[in-house]
């Protein structure tokens, strides 16, 4: 999955690979896409501006490591695997 920084032609580290895990930890859970859209670049405007989706209530629990790994801008994500773990 591409991270915002990515859909917009902006360089990418390693945070853009924690912004995909958390996109595929939100599909593990919800069995859904965080964004729906008719095209490809819709998807890609979504993920770029687009809040970031809200857990059911009963997965409520798992909402801030969400946050924290879909986070819009590389510098507000969880930085490394350690971390997600730690909050896991």
């Amino acid at each position: 999955y591409m991270s915002p920084e990515q859909g917009r032609g902006r360089e990418v580290d390693h945070r853009s690979d924690i912004y995909s895990l958390g996109v595929i930890f939100y599909e593990m859970l919800t069995g859904n896409k965080p964004y729906r859209a008719d095209n490809a670049m819709g998807i890609i405007f979504k993920h770029s501006e687009e809040p970031i989706p809200l857990l059911p209530p009963s997965l409520a629990v798992y909402q801030s490591v969400l946050n924290l790994m879909m986070a819009k801008k590389p510098d507000d994500r969880l930085q490394t695997a350690g971390e997600i773990a730690e909050w896991l």
